[in-house]
């Protein structure tokens, strides 16, 4: 069974609807719950894939303001690096973007906050993270 690594960044942002869907496909979840003090792991090694969810941070935080994102910052450069299967979802996805040179910057409307329907595609069984175990 493949395991993934799923970073829960902050409380109000759980694995929920992605994670049963991973656990239904068959992936074990080692989650790394940062609000409860969980640390991250030093390297991804034993790890098929990993999620990086959201949260209320700001991918423009700085150490002092938002210190947990530090270790997420240099976990995604080392993905990156290594070419290791990756889905960053909302700031996950904005540090990711970090990671990899790419620039944040505020939205000019402001904040944009809300929940929309996630589904997973058929195409998804030919993906690294999300098809079924072989």
């Amino acid at each position: 069974m493949a395991c993934l690594l799923v970073v829960v960044v902050h409380p109000t942002d759980p694995s929920g609807r992605l994670g049963q869907w991973l656990r239904e496909a068959g992936l074990e979840l080692d989650e790394r719950h940062l609000g409860a003090g969980d640390e991250l792991p030093e390297t991804l090694d034993g790890f098929g894939g990993m999620v990086v969810l959201g949260g209320p941070q700001s991918a423009l935080d700085d150490e002092r303001t938002s210190p947990e994102l530090v270790g997420v910052r240099e976990l995604l450069r080392r993905a990156l690096a290594a070419d290791f299967p990756t889905l960053a979802i909302c700031l996950g996805a904005q540090l990711l973007a970090q990671a990899g040179g790419g620039r944040v910057r505020t939205g000019i409307d402001g904040p944009e906050v809300g929940a929309l329907l996630v589904a997973k595609r058929d195409a998804a069984d030919d993906d690294p993270v999300f098809r079924p175990c072989r």
